[in-house]
Order: C-alpha cells, then structure tokens, then sequence
C-alpha cells in the first residue's frame, strides 16, 4: 500500500472528530467544516507513506522526515564517547513516523 495511517496513534482522533462531525451534522450542519478541518490535519499528520530505500551499503538514510538543524559530537552515557547527534526539526506538515535508519537490536530503554 502506498499510503497508509499510524493508527495505532492516531485512531482515537480520529473517532472523535468524527463523532463531533456526525453531532455537528445534526446539531448545526454549518459547525461540521470544523471538526471536518480537524479529521484532515490528524489524517496528514499521522499518515505513514511506504519507503523504499536505497541499496547502497554506504549511505545512512534520515530517521525522519524533516529537516536537519544539528549534526555534533556528543558524549552519551548508552552509546559511547563521542557519538554522533542529529537533530531533526518536524513540522506538522512532515511524516511524523521515525524510522530506524540502520539494522540493530535495542539492548536498553
């Protein structure tokens, strides 16, 4: 599928914008443009596009969508001295869906 929702995040926006829209139809139709307006923006915002990435072995691909406003050394007590911070900046337009960008196992949380 090509385009797709994070449900398991958003779904209960979802169900309520469209029951205040259903209430709103039978209350004031007029009223309903607003939770209408509302279903829109949390559908694009918790929407999750398929990506395909590259295979090239020698890239990193970006964890996110967005844009990049840091890249530093850093000192981090679950990496190890001087890693490598990357700060992404995301709008309420970007995919707010992080990926991970390379292949590994979590060992702690």
């Amino acid at each position: 599928m090509y385009w797709r929702l994070a449900f398991s995040e958003g779904k209960w926006y979802v169900l309520v914008l469209v029951v205040l829209a259903a209430l709103a139809v039978w209350v004031y139709p007029w009223l309903t443009i607003i939770p209408l307006a509302g279903l829109l923006f949390v559908l694009n915002f918790f929407r999750d596009p398929h990506r395909e990435p590259q295979k090239d072995l020698d890239v990193l691909l970006a964890p996110a969508d967005g844009r990049v406003t840091q890249v530093r050394r850093a000192d981090c007590d679950f990496v190890g001295k001087e890693s490598w911070e990357v700060s992404i900046f995301m709008s309420p337009l970007s995919v707010h869906v992080n990926r991970s960008p390379l292949e590994g196992a979590v060992q702690s949380v």
